[in-house]
C-alpha cells in the first residue's frame, strides 16, 4: 500500500479527474469524508500493528482533547468569525504539543482568503 492518499475535493461539482486514482470527496456535502477517515484510520492501524500508541503525557492528552473540542465547535459553527476562532484554538492546542504550528501564520491565511466579519 502506498503511503500517499490522493484526494480530489469538490466531487459534488463533477471536477474529479479519473486520470489519477483519487478518493473523491466533497467538503461542502461531506460525500467521501467517511471513506477518507476510514482509509486514514486503517493506514494508522496497519502502521502501528493494530495498537494505538496514544498520548504518553497528560499535557498531550489534554491538548488533543482541547483541539478536538474546538474542531467540533468549528464543524457545528454558523458564524465565520467564531469558526475561525475555534480553528485558531485548535491550532494553538496542537501547536503546544508539536511546536510546529504558528497561529499567526494560520490566521494570516484565513483572513487573507476569506471575508470574515463583513
Amino acid at each position: 500500500m502506498t503511503s500517499t492518499i490522493v484526494v480530489a475535493n469538490k466531487s459534488d461539482l463533477g471536477h474529479v479527474s479519473r486520470e489519477t486514482p483519487a478518493l473523491p470527496v466533497s467538503c461542502s456535502t461531506g460525500e467521501g469524508l467517511d471513506e477518507l477517515i476510514g482509509d486514514v484510520a486503517r493506514r494508522i492501524e496497519e502502521a502501528w500493528g493494530g495498537e494505538s500508541p496514544g498520548p504518553t503525557r497528560e499535557r498531550h492528552r489534554a491538548g488533543l482533547e482541547q483541539a478536538a473540542a474546538a474542531l467540533e465547535r468549528a464543524r457545528l459553527g454558523q458564524e465565520s468569525a467564531l469558526i475561525a476562532e475555534d480553528l485558531r484554538l485548535a491550532a494553538t492546542a496542537l501547536g503546544r504539543i508539536t511546536g510546529r504550528v504558528d497561529v499567526e501564520d494560520l490566521l494570516d491565511v484565513i483572513f487573507s482568503e476569506f471575508c470574515i466579519g463583513k
